[in-house]
Formats: C-alpha cells, sequence, structure tokens
C-alpha cells in the first residue's frame, strides 16, 4: 500500500454520504451541517459542569464537547447515571446555546463564545465512577466512591 492509500485509510468516513474527513471534529461538523445531525449526550446535560467530574465550563457546548469528546468515562457514568431530558426542555437548552454562539460571534468573532474561561475544578460530592477498573484513581482523590460490576472482584 503506497502512502496516500494509507493516508486515505485514516481518514474518517461518514457513514451517511461517504465523504472522508482527517479528524472526528470535522466530521461531527459536517453531520451538524450537513444532515442535522446532532450530539446524542445533549439529551442527558442540562448545565455547563459535569456531573461526574464536577468539572465547571465556560457553557453547556462545551460540557457536551467534554462528554462527547474527551471524557469517555464521564460519558458512561452519566448516560448510566441520568434519565434523559424531556424532548422540550432539550430544544430549549439547544436555542438557548445558539443565542449563546451568536452572542460569541459579536464578542470576537469565533463560535463558542466565551473561549477565555478555562474549565474549573468544583468540589463537593460526585458521583461514583462505574466501571471502574484496578488502579484507577479518581479525578478528585482517593476518597471518592468508585463502584465496579458485580461480576469485576478487586484483590488488594
Amino acid at each position: 500500500m503506497d502512502g496516500a492509500a494509507a493516508a486515505f485509510d485514516a481518514r474518517i468516513v461518514c457513514e451517511v454520504c461517504s465523504a472522508a474527513f482527517d479528524c472526528r471534529q470535522a466530521l461531527a461538523v459536517h453531520l451538524a451541517a450537513k444532515h442535522g445531525q446532532k450530539r446524542d449526550i445533549r439529551h442527558y446535560i442540562d448545565t455547563p459542569w459535569c456531573p461526574c467530574c464536577l468539572r465547571l465550563f465556560a457553557s453547556r457546548i462545551r460540557c457536551i464537547d467534554h462528554l462527547a469528546e474527551k471524557a469517555p468515562t464521564c460519558r458512561f457514568n452519566v448516560i448510566n447515571s441520568y434519565d434523559r431530558l424531556d424532548p422540550h426542555v432539550v430544544i430549549a437548552l439547544d436555542e438557548e446555546d445558539r443565542l449563546q454562539i451568536i452572542a460569541g460571534k459579536n464578542l470576537d468573532g469565533r463560535k463558542r463564545g466565551i473561549l477565555n474561561q478555562a474549565a474549573v475544578q468544583m468540589h463537593g460530592p460526585s458521583l461514583p465512577i462505574f466501571g471502574a477498573v484496578e488502579g484507577y484513581r479518581h479525578p478528585l482523590g482517593p476518597s471518592r466512591r468508585l463502584l465496579c460490576r458485580p461480576d469485576e472482584v478487586f484483590v488488594g
């Protein structure tokens, strides 16, 4: 296989129209713009903080990005610990997000609005982490609760 063919194989392909992309973010933008698809995790989040790791983001959009792309453990726990939001609530939240994006474009021309704010680590009780494996350390320290599936046994 030559270099060009290997580079094409490494690209991510849209399942709807077979367009190829270099990264997952480009595919996500394509799916939203061309096919109207949005991330499913938005049906579980109505706040700008992650309920699993208690990280506070500048917006709900940033929290959704965190859960969808950066934190599979948080995503797993949110999906398995929370009920889906009412569809009408999700539509209202999406509209608020859209207005925030428009307001952000007016500020500095960037899509996400408040980009200068870094995520802040909050303190307090967090969700227990499901599916933890031996040696896993909770992001907030050893005093946090870890839950495992019944078929897992830790030998300490």
